[in-house]
C-alpha cells in the first residue's frame, strides 16, 4: 500500500545521497544526479507520505468506528477542502517578476515549470 511506496522512496532518497560512493558512476554524474533527483524524491516521499495520512483518514471517517455523521462530513468536506487548496507552490509578485534565467537559476526543474505556468496564469 502507500506506506510501502513511502518506504521506498526513502530507499531511493539514501541511494541518492549516496550515489557517488557507487563505482558504476563517474562522481560528476553522481553529483549532477544528486542534485536534480534528491529534492524531487524528497517532495515525492513528503506527497506520498500525505496521500498516506489522508487515506487513513478516510478510512476512519467513512468506516464503522468512525464518527457520528455530522462530524463524518465535516471530516469529509475538510478533507476535499485541502485537496483543492494543495496544488502545487505558491509564488509571490516578486518572485513573478523574476527573468527566465534569474528564476531557472533559482528552482529546481518542478518548480522553474510551475513558476512558468504560475507566471502565464498571472499575465
Amino acid at each position: 500500500g502507500a506506506e510501502n511506496q513511502v518506504g521506498g522512496m526513502a530507499r531511493h532518497e539514501e541511494v541518492l545521497e549516496k550515489a557517488e560512493e557507487h563505482l558504476f558512476l563517474d562522481p560528476d554524474e553522481a553529483k549532477a544526479a544528486r542534485q536534480i533527483l534528491l529534492p524531487r524524491a524528497r517532495r515525492e516521499r513528503e506527497e506520498m507520505e500525505a496521500t498516506a495520512e489522508r487515506a487513513r483518514a478516510l478510512q476512519w471517517a467513512v468506516g464503522p468506528e468512525g464518527p457520528d455523521d455530522d462530524l463524518r462530513r465535516a471530516v469529509l468536506e475538510r478533507m476535499v477542502e485541502e485537496e483543492e487548496e494543495d496544488d502545487g507552490p505558491t509564488f509571490s509578485e516578486e518572485d513573478l517578476d523574476l527573468g527566465m534565467r534569474e528564476a531557472k537559476a533559482k528552482y529546481d526543474a518542478d518548480t522553474f515549470r510551475a513558476w512558468k505556468r504560475a507566471r502565464k496564469k498571472a499575465r
